[in-house]
């Protein structure tokens, strides 16, 4: 019973994403990246974050969302988790598109009540087309097949991550 609802407050989700979808490319101010560092204690390396956030203009409520992490001295990689709205094609997987870019197909990892996630190590080539692109899209498609993009803008990127390098 509790699935059924889940599923069913995710098929909501995805279908409010259609109509916010046009406005959500609209909307592009100069930085929608926050960012922010914290560590254990004082003697421990800060792990720092990156985040950026598609919400329905109406309700206020996230559709969709990317973190990128570092951690201080840290030179194995930059990591990168999205979270997405429940209610879309697992199997159909996840597309990441920067520009012109020909899109990355990604699997998704797992879902729970708050969505379904997607992370990695964010590669070098990546990370300098996010350095130097105007708009992320993330495409996922919907139980009926029909294919939806998130956009988010990459404008103030490069800032946000020299700020948690």
């Amino acid at each position: 019973m509790k699935t059924h609802s889940i599923l069913a407050a995710g098929t909501l989700v995805l279908a409010g994403i259609l109509a916010v979808q046009a406005e959500a490319q609209t909307a592009t101010p100069e930085s929608n990246w926050t960012t922010q560092c914290a560590a254990k204690d004082r003697n421990s390396r800060l792990f720092c974050s990156m985040e950026q956030r598609v919400v329905d203009a109406g309700s206020g409520q996230q559709i969709a969302s990317i973190v990128i992490r570092t951690r201080q001295g840290d030179l194995a990689g930059t990591t990168y988790v999205i979270q997405l709205p429940l209610g879309l094609s697992i199997a159909a997987g996840v597309t990441l598109g920067v520009d012109t870019i020909p899109p990355v197909k990604l699997g998704i990892q797992t879902c729970e009540a708050t969505g379904c996630f997607v992370g990695g190590t964010l590669d070098d080539k990546l990370l300098d087309a996010l350095k130097k692109g105007n708009e992320l899209v993330i495409g996922i498609r919907n139980l009926q097949d029909n294919q939806i993009s998130l956009p988010f803008s990459l404008g103030g990127f490069s800032a946000a991550y020299e700020a948690i390098r």
